[in-house]
């Protein structure tokens, strides 16, 4: 398991799973913080090509990153839409990154996306994104921070991002491993 996210008594788990909760399932789950911790038996995205290794929760939307190229029987390029409800994936939502996403966060209209990709949201991006919540997901024309190396994680508040990974560069700055835009 590489993420967790709480959303009152469900727990939704992202990781390189093929079981957990007493029921099989590829990469992301659905479980109960109650009893047992059994997996939801109707909510089942089925990520395959590769694991889940970010969440994200906004609203009644999941997001979820990681290497896998299918999820709920639809290509995706590592990262996709599910309604936390019912498990729907959103076909229009696919910024079709071209490597892992190993982060997640997200601020009202935007999603922010790091790991180890170089192209996403139909833009060149080096391994750190701020990509739209509607449409397609494209990535913002004026936004690059542009990280030398693997961002892990990244955090939002108000206007000030803070990112963390393998960079020492980022946004034009010396930067070791963590850095705030």
């Amino acid at each position: 398991v590489h993420a967790l996210v709480l959303a009152g008594t469900d727990l939704y788990a992202g990781g390189l799973f093929t079981s957990i909760g007493a029921q099989p399932r590829n990469r992301i789950a659905k479980l109960s913080t109650t009893g047992t911790g059994a997996a939801d038996p109707a909510w089942h995205p089925d990520a395959e090509g590769g694991g889940a290794f970010a969440l994200a929760l906004h609203g009644t939307t999941l997001y979820a990153g990681g290497s896998f190229t299918n999820i709920g029987g639809i290509p995706f390029g590592r990262l996709a839409r599910i309604q936390k409800s019912n498990k729907e994936i959103d076909p229009t939502w696919n910024p079709n990154a071209n490597n892992t996403v190993l982060a997640i966060a997200v601020d009202g209209g935007d999603v922010y996306v790091g790991g180890d990709f170089t192209q996403v949201g139909g833009q060149g991006r080096n391994r750190i994104a701020k990509l739209s919540a509607s449409g397609a997901g494209a990535a913002d024309a004026t936004w690059n921070p542009n990280a030398n190396n693997s961002v892990f994680a990244i955090a939002v508040s108000g206007s000030d991002v803070f990112v963390g990974g393998r960079f020492t560069n980022i946004g034009g700055q010396a930067r070791n491993q963590i850095a705030k835009m």
